[in-house]
């Protein structure tokens, strides 16, 4: 298990030890990666049916953009998510999305890596470690202590940067403590993470 001490210490306070309320208050899905600069992760999380790039300020505004037609016709709802750097790495957010942890690694040459993405939304919730394209480890952390306490030992793959989470009471938490372990980072909150964020794209639905 990577040494505590090796971790890269922040200001801010480290997500993974916000309660499981504040964690699951909102949905949000944080993706970190080594190997891509914050422009080429979001062409890589959103290939297709989204906005060019704009600056974080230009995608609140196109954001403020939400119309609610007339009642014949369909709701449209724009979403936006952002990306920069931080600690060595570069991070995209979305705040309520889930492409960082479908994403199709393959589809860049030479794939970024190390590669982690952490997704939960009202009881979902998705964690993928990847590293040169190939994923090593992918799993719900929600659900990951029942999966773990009713398997035999070796019949499932545990990371040693596992060791001493509790995924039976703090899903969340330790989902964010693997990432904070396997990164060598403390990842503050992803409302933090925003404010640092200096490109963004959009995309919306209906």
């Amino acid at each position: 298990m990577l040494d505590a001490t090796l971790l890269v210490m922040t200001s801010e306070v480290p997500a993974a030890e916000l309660s499981e309320q504040e964690l699951g208050e909102f949905g949000r899905c944080l993706t970190v990666l080594q190997g891509a600069s914050a422009e080429e992760a979001l062409r890589l999380l959103f290939p297709r049916d989204s906005t060019e790039l704009m600056s974080p300020a230009e995608a609140q505004a196109w954001e403020a953009g939400d119309g609610w037609p007339d009642e014949d016709g369909p709701s449209v709802v724009r979403q936006a998510s952002y990306a920069g750097e931080w600690a060595g790495w570069t991070f995209v957010i979305e705040p309520f999305g889930f492409s960082g942890v479908n994403c199709d690694l393959t589809s860049r040459t030479p794939a970024p890596s190390p590669y982690i993405s952490v997704h939960w939304l009202e009881g979902d919730s998705s964690f993928v470690y990847a590293r040169q394209g190939q994923e090593v480890q992918s799993f719900e952390p929600v659900l990951r202590g029942g999966e773990l306490a009713r398997t035999p030992p070796g019949e499932v793959v545990v990371l040693a940067e596992e060791e001493g989470l509790d995924w039976q009471g703090r899903p969340l938490s330790s989902a964010q403590a693997l990432l904070d372990r396997l990164s060598g980072v403390q990842w503050p909150d992803v409302a933090v993470l925003r404010e640092r964020a200096r490109v963004a794209i959009g995309y919306s639905y209906s």
